[in-house]
């Protein structure tokens, strides 16, 4: 088995939503604060420049209180694919795909971690996770 295949989540939807308001929900942060990681996290940004180059920084919040910092830097930012470096521990690129199909939009993340044993330490946590941020995503596009 690959090294890709081993440090990599990968997950994909179809949306009965246009492209543009699937893009619109990844480069608008108002939108971001709402729908980004799991259900039970909130969020606080700091700042967020949406755009390639640019940078975000936000605290995601536990729901006991605890904050972790996050720091990002958009790699590239275009309607079909949109390109973040998660800067801080753990380091992955995400990678967001966004594919039209008639009126619908079908949207793959591909989340790759730096090594197989960082994907199999938070395995348990990620997948279920990106389900999670799917599902917010769809919630708030209705």
């Amino acid at each position: 088995m690959s090294s890709l295949q081993t440090s990599t989540f990968l997950h994909t939807r179809l949306l009965h939503v246009p492209i543009e308001h699937v893009y619109r929900a990844f480069i608008t942060p108002s939108l971001l604060q709402k729908r980004r990681w799991p259900k039970w996290f909130t969020n606080e940004f700091d700042y967020c420049n949406p755009v390639s180059g640019g940078e975000w920084k936000f605290t995601m919040i536990w729901p006991n209180g605890v904050r972790h910092p996050n720091e990002s830097k958009f790699v590239e930012v275009a309607k079909e694919k949109i390109v973040i470096e998660h800067l801080c521990k753990p380091h992955y690129v995400l990678t967001v795909t966004l594919n039209e199909e008639g009126l619908w939009t079908r949207i793959t993340r591909q989340k790759q971690f730096d090594t197989p044993e960082i994907y199999n330490q938070i395995k348990w946590f990620v997948s279920n996770a990106n389900e999670e941020n799917l599902d917010r995503l769809e919630a708030l596009l209705k």
